[in-house]
């Protein structure tokens, strides 16, 4: 759903681009294309280490659902990196359905 707010030139773009911003997370990873991508570290660099946010306990089940649900589809999988991504929720008000 595209936010009623949102500046009409954003609005084209997604308009256009709507195979690239479904409104649901798809079942299955889209087929990888020619590219590939990956991130060059410098020799001897580390990322900043910073300890994570502290979740609720509701905000952290609703993690764990997610990330089993996304180990499940494939888009992630365990890991034992000393590395790590941050995460974290965004609240929203409700959308209005909007066509695209």
């Amino acid at each position: 759903m595209v936010s009623p707010s949102l500046h009409p030139a954003a609005r084209e773009i997604l308009k256009e681009n709507k195979e690239l911003f479904p409104d649901e997370i798809p079942k299955l990873l889209p087929r990888r294309g020619d590219l590939d991508f990956k991130i060059e570290l410098e020799p001897g660099a580390w990322p900043p280490a910073k300890l994570p946010y502290r979740l609720s306990y509701t905000e952290l089940e609703e993690m764990k659902k997610r990330l089993k649900d996304y180990i499940d589809r494939g888009f992630i999988r365990p890991s034992t990196s000393p590395f790590g991504a941050p995460a974290f929720f965004v609240k929203r008000r409700r959308m209005a359905p909007s066509v695209w």
